[in-house]
C-alpha cells in the first residue's frame, strides 16, 4: 500500500476498490483492519495523493481494468478471464 505508484512502464497505477471484497482483501494484504487502511488513506489524501476508486463488484472492477490499462484492481478468482493478468493469489 502506498510504496510504488509506478508501473513497469513507468506509467502511474490507477488503483481500484472493490466494495464487496475491500475489506477482505486489506486484512490479507496488509494483516492491518479496514479502520487502519482508512486511517493511512485519510493520510495519504492529506499529503495530496488520491485514494483508490471505489467500485461495487466484481463485474464494475473487470470492466474499469478492461477499459484502463493503467487501472489494478482486485477480483474473486472465479471471474478471471482472458482479459485480465492475475499479479497476486491472496488466500
Amino acid at each position: 500500500m502506498g510504496r510504488s505508484s509506478a508501473l513497469p512502464n513507468g506509467r502511474i497505477a490507477k488503483p481500484i476498490n472493490q466494495s464487496a471484497l475491500r475489506t477482505t482483501f486489506y486484512q490479507k494484504l496488509t494483516a492491518s483492519s479496514i479502520e487502519k487502511v482508512d486511517a493511512y488513506w485519510i493520510q495519504m489524501t492529506a499529503r495530496g495523493l488520491t485514494a483508490p476508486q471505489l467500485l461495487s463488484d466484481n463485474e464494475a472492477v473487470l470492466m474499469a481494468v478492461n477499459n484502463d490499462t493503467d487501472a489494478i484492481g482486485y477480483i474473486d478468482r472465479k471471474y478471471v478471464n482472458n482479459h485480465v493478468r492475475i499479479l497476486l493469489i491472496l488466500n
